[in-house]
């Protein structure tokens, strides 16, 4: 069985993209505190990326990777936390895979490095104008990685759109909007609720990290679902799907982003790495109700 690095391996996509994985690879994990995973990791590493002893300690213990998938960020709204990890921490990634001879490196980005959607549906050719630090130092990232290709290491940079799951951070759009039909609580939504927004499942995009590792093929690529809603519409089919008494209340706040429209193109994704999202958003509604209620996730 090939070796895989997973950096970020505590986290929600990083979790379930290990997990995904371990069915066919040998699972290496890095990530700054204890692991908080189910066991499946062969080895793992303790260690920050950031440090300047990063590449030097960690190529010491490791040995044969095949790949590494870096999902490690930082989301803070910490200016150095979030050059240090996200800069500085790329950078060390791009050392460690010359260092240990990967032949791939799969870069967990986001959708969002565009800025502002200026044509529809967004594809790769997209300009890049990203609107925040954090979507800068991601695009930082992926210039970083890109560097590998000159030494024969196929890099992958997946700009997913908003990640969904069962056990998704709970301050997130999808997980109020389910867990508040749950409990038959109000609905909020901000503006008139026509900001469009993609949500892809995470076990979708971990399918897409496990088509990079297979794939002959490497680029740049969008990883979302094949439709993209509304506030309203996803307030709805939450209310649908649960059967719930919840009210759809108009707040009295603006939404900014009122006119976004995050409608995805994954063509290339689809033709290249044979990529195909198959869970659907209803799927992931249930499977958080159930992961809320204590019942087994199908």
């Amino acid at each position: 069985m090939k070796n895989i690095l997973v950096t970020g391996i505590n986290g929600f996509i990083g979790r379930h993209i290990s997990f995904a994985l371990s069915n066919k690879y040998n699972i290496y994990g890095i990530s700054r505190k204890e692991y908080l995973s189910n066991g499946i990791c062969v080895k793992y590493i303790p260690f920050d990326i950031s440090s300047d002893l990063f590449v030097d300690k960690v190529s010491l213990i490791l040995d044969d990777i095949y790949a590494i998938v870096h999902v490690a960020a930082n989301i803070s709204n910490n200016i150095n936390e979030l050059i240090d990890t996200n800069c500085r921490g790329s950078i060390h990634i791009a050392q460690l895979a010359q260092k240990l001879d990967v032949k791939k490196v799969i870069n967990i980005s986001s959708i969002q490095v565009i800025g502002e959607p200026k044509s529809l549906p967004i594809d790769e050719n997209h300009p890049i104008a990203p609107k925040t630090l954090y979507h800068s130092t991601k695009i930082f990232g992926e210039y970083v990685l890109n560097n590998l290709l000159d030494l024969g290491i196929g890099v992958y940079n997946l700009r997913i759109s908003s990640p969904i799951g069962y056990d998704m951070p709970n301050n997130k759009i999808f997980s109020v909007f389910v867990d508040n039909c749950m409990k038959n609580e109000n609905i909020n939504i901000y503006g008139q609720g026509q900001r469009i927004q993609n949500y892809i499942d995470v076990e979708d995009i971990s399918q897409a990290v496990l088509k990079c590792i297979e794939s002959n093929k490497f680029g740049t690529y969008n990883i979302a679902s094949d439709k993209s809603y509304k506030n309203i519409e996803l307030a709805q089919i939450c209310k649908n799907v649960l059967n719930s008494d919840s009210s759809i209340v108009y707040a009295n706040n603006i939404d900014t982003e009122e006119e976004k429209s995050w409608i995805i193109s994954i063509d290339k994704a689809r033709k290249e790495l044979g990529f195909n999202p198959n869970i659907r958003l209803e799927n992931t509604i249930r499977q958080r109700q159930n992961y809320i209620e204590g019942n087994s996730i199908k």
